[in-house]
């Protein structure tokens, strides 16, 4: 063997190995479920005040493992506030009548979903007593504004006119600017889609690429890589709408309604995509007829669309069950995992936390029935947002039979990595190798 064709047998076996001993692996056996917060438990950080109830539809997780989750607050002000758990310690973020930071003037009044970023700093949409809506960063060391609606919309010649609400679901972009979709008072373009204030991604009236002008957006998604994906209706276009992405070249159509789905079906309409680490693009695609309340996840990624899971098609691991609806807003991890809350028609469980794997292989983590951990006797009745990472992590929010609202950790069960020479033998033995024009298989 040349010594160049040496050089790539060796290159190949360290692939295989630095794969073959730091790829996460889970095991079969169920997830492990523990408390982090629950309704009626004292809130850190908030003067004696308790959980009173938890937010269902307010938990994200990070890379790490951090979560983060929103509460109204009983007993002594402040009554809402914003909180991460992270290590084992729960801490404030934010709670209603702090001093909002510089520029604005006054203090919270209330506060939009948070969004946890892989650093630990958490994201959000406040309302502070001046009448100022902004895009507030809370980091461990304090907080920032990243936008306000005093801001210019950037492109538009306006100024951003967005509620705390309407940054619900938002993203964070290049240098960790919010990807957000805002109204706009004054200038030509009464709405947009925006990167911070440098960027306006789409502008309500401008032409898109499917033809016509864009009329509305929805919530869009974003990565740090500066790649957006948004939803929007059309105007003077063949399509009524569809789902637009931008990596920094000018948005081009991803999907239209009136396309066919990998399945058949008809795009009616495309929801809260999102953008990880490596581009791909998630999202909730609904099918026309309307009436009929069926869809989809999907991705689309170097390989095309892809249909993930559809509701016209039994859940795997559920016993024949199909989605009735979903509980909160899926979640998309940087390695393709999709985590789902939903409720289920027919099958051995009526609602339940989920975890689907990029082969499609689902996997849950929480159903219906199940014990409540913290309590005596206790068990799960519903949920709301989930949220997971790749390595093996899911946070989401649990309804129970006696407890009220909680946030919950779920830890999936490690599965025995092969050492690094039993790897070695196995990778030796099926690695095949094109020598001198021919398939030669290594043994």
């Amino acid at each position: 063997m040349s010594r160049t064709r040496l050089q790539l047998l060796i290159a190949f076996i360290t692939i295989g190995l630095a794969v073959a001993t730091t790829s996460p692996a889970f095991g079969s056996d169920p997830y492990t479920v523990e408390k982090v917060a629950l309704e009626g438990e004292t809130a850190p950080g908030a003067g004696g005040a308790t959980y009173a109830p938890i937010d269902s539809f307010t938990v994200d997780m990070n890379a790490g493992g951090d979560i983060a989750f929103g509460a109204t607050l009983s007993g002594p002000p402040p009554n809402w506030g914003v909180f991460v758990y992270s290590g084992g310690v729960g801490s404030a973020r934010g709670l209603t009548g702090d001093a909002a930071p510089a520029p604005l003037t006054g203090s919270y009044l209330a506060f939009g979903y948070p969004h946890i970023d892989d650093t630990g700093d958490v994201s959000l949409g406040v309302l502070v007593s001046s009448g100022a809506n902004a895009l507030l960063l809370a980091g461990e060391s304090g907080d920032s504004v990243l936008v306000s609606d005093s801001d210019t919309a950037p492109g538009s010649g306006g100024t951003l006119a967005f509620s705390a609400g309407s940054l619900s679901f938002h993203a964070r972009g290049t240098g960790g600017a919010g990807v957000f979709q805002s109204p706009v008072t004054g200038g030509s373009n009464p709405s947009g889609v925006f990167v911070g204030t440098s960027s306006g991604v789409a502008l309500e009236g401008n032409p898109s690429p499917a033809g016509g002008t864009y009329s509305s957006f929805s919530y869009p998604g974003g990565n740090s890589s500066g790649k957006v994906a948004f939803p929007a209706t059309l105007s003077g276009a063949t399509a009524a709408g569809g789902l637009f992405t931008d990596s920094g070249g000018g948005p081009v159509a991803l999907a239209l309604e009136g396309d066919l789905e990998p399945g058949g079906e008809t795009f009616l309409d495309f929801l809260l995509p999102q953008v990880n680490a490596s581009g791909a693009v998630f999202f909730i695609g609904t099918w026309a007829p309307l009436e009929n309340g069926q869809g989809g996840l999907y991705v689309d990624d170097f390989g095309g669309l892809h249909s993930m899971l559809r509701t016209d098609e039994p859940m795997p691991e559920t016993g024949g069950a199909t989605i009735a609806s979903m509980t909160g807003l899926p979640h998309f991890s940087d390695g393709g995992r999709i985590t789902f809350s939903a409720t289920l028609s027919g099958g051995d469980f009526d609602a339940g936390v989920f975890v689907m794997e990029s082969n499609g292989s689902v996997r849950v983590v929480a159903r219906h029935g199940d014990p409540v951990p913290g309590t005596v006797s206790d068990t799960f009745t519903g949920f709301g947002h989930a949220a997971g990472n790749d390595v093996g992590q899911v946070a989401f929010a649990g309804m129970t039979s006696t407890s009220g609202t909680g946030v919950f950790l779920a830890t999936a069960p490690a599965s025995p990595v092969p050492s690094a020479s039993a790897a070695a033998r196995a990778l030796i033995a099926g690695l095949v190798l094109l020598v001198g024009g021919q398939l030669v298989r290594i043994k």
